[in-house]
């Protein structure tokens, strides 16, 4: 199949100039996109309920319900790492009763996961890891600057989205004895976790191409 890819001009001049061949890295920019796409898809295949005992910045405790599966445990440590069906890669520490988003899976589970683990996350995630066999079997993270994951939704808390996480059990009855109504008293106070579901984050547009 022939596709013309359409690039600015001073891109276009700069892959000439350098001999790019750009239909090899097209293919395996595509190769290796469908790899962790498929990989990611077949992870998710197992994903179930999870539910996560948490504390808000006020120390209030509440569980945190997603669908997620497991793709890597710290045993030493107490640390589970989650895949999300949103792609997002959270790590939750049962001890300190908080969960954060992993930005970049591939560098920073590196220190949080065993290698044996790590590899075993990267796999869940359609990424290949870097092991430094002269440092006794060591993952290490990839060189600076190296694309190996996609972007990720991000947040630093559980949100109260209904069907997916859970919020505080007072506020939530509260919210529902009066029906949905939306005045001022709905508003999150500075004693109480906000609950305003999150944002699906925006996708830039594909540059555009033509089949000839």
């Amino acid at each position: 199949m022939d596709i013309t890819v359409y690039l600015p001009d001073e891109v276009a001049q700069r892959a000439k100039a350098q001999n790019v061949n750009l239909s090899r890295v097209l293919r395996d920019a595509l190769t290796t996109q469908f790899a962790e796409e498929d990989a990611v898809s077949a992870t998710l295949e197992q994903a179930s309920t999870v539910t996560l005992e948490l504390r808000t910045d006020e120390g209030r405790a509440y569980r945190g319900r997603m669908e997620a599966t497991l793709i890597g445990e710290n045993a030493a440590t107490g640390t589970a790492v989650y895949l999300r069906r949103s792609g997002e890669v959270v790590s939750y520490r049962e001890e300190d009763r908080q969960y954060r988003t992993v930005a970049d899976p591939a560098s920073e589970l590196v220190v949080v996961l065993p290698t044996n683990a790590y590899i075993a996350a990267m796999d869940a995630l359609g990424i290949v890891p870097e092991v430094d066999l002269d440092s006794g079997f060591a993952a290490v993270a990839p060189a600076a600057g190296a694309a190996t994951t996609r972007p990720r939704s991000t947040g630093q808390k559980l949100r109260a989205v209904p069907g997916d996480l859970v919020e505080p059990p007072v506020k939530l009855l509260k919210r529902l004895a009066r029906h949905g109504d939306t005045t001022k008293e709905d508003e999150p106070t500075t004693d109480a976790p906000a609950s305003a579901a999150a944002s699906e984050p925006q996708t830039e547009a594909e540059p555009e191409a033509s089949s000839t």
